[in-house]
């Protein structure tokens, strides 16, 4: 089985930091990993995905990231050529891209309206092979990130949900974060993102 993970951030400074973070782990757990600034057209952003998901063979599994902002038709994406002007990368053609993976694919969508990703998931992978994490409020504007979740309690070996069962309230930052902290669809896939041991503080 080959794992690899395809990290998309944001072109800014606290995406690109917190995704860069995460790519240093899933590095050292021996995960193929691929980082892209959201900064090409839409074309080229959904030629990176499917080509990923064309590489994924039935015993392989990839996990995508997006970090970074987002509406509720899909993942904005800062055009070089045109700094004034972000294209939307539609859910829709992205569920149609990873649709072209035989096997298992893992999904941190870590942007406003981020939830709304799982109803085109939904219609081109089966849940047995597919892991669709997103924020709890994922449906609207989101304050807090399903991968700063994911990168404290991953390299620990455990889901956030095993972690966190307290109320967090962030006054500064939105409303109060309700357990369960992420929304989750089709299978559970952290477990392929663990490290094999306890690994070193990153």
């Amino acid at each position: 089985m080959k794992t690899r993970a395809l990290l998309l951030a944001w072109p800014e400074f606290k995406f690109l930091l917190e995704t860069k973070r995460f790519e240093r782990y899933l590095k050292k757990i021996g995960v193929e990993t691929k980082f892209i600034v959201a900064n090409e057209r839409r074309r080229s952003l959904l030629k990176i995905v499917r080509d990923a998901a064309k590489l994924t063979t039935k015993e392989d599994a990839l996990l995508v990231v997006f970090c970074g902002h987002g509406n509720p038709k899909g993942w904005g994406s800062l055009v070089r050529k045109e700094p004034r002007d972000v294209a939307i990368v539609s859910y829709s053609y992205l569920s149609i891209a990873l649709a072209q993976a035989k096997g298992r694919v893992a999904i941190v969508n870590d942007c406003c309206y981020c939830a709304l990703f799982r109803k085109e998931l939904a219609k081109r992978r089966k849940r047995r092979n597919t892991s669709f994490i997103a924020a709890w409020d994922g449906e609207n504007v989101t304050w807090e990130g399903p991968l700063t979740d994911v990168l404290r309690f991953w390299p620990m070996g455990k889901r956030p949900e095993d972690m966190i069962t307290n109320n967090i309230y962030c006054p500064a930052k939105g409303p109060e974060r309700e357990v369960p902290l992420l929304c989750r669809w089709g299978q559970e896939l952290d477990h392929l993102f663990f490290p094999p041991k306890s690994p070193e503080p990153i």
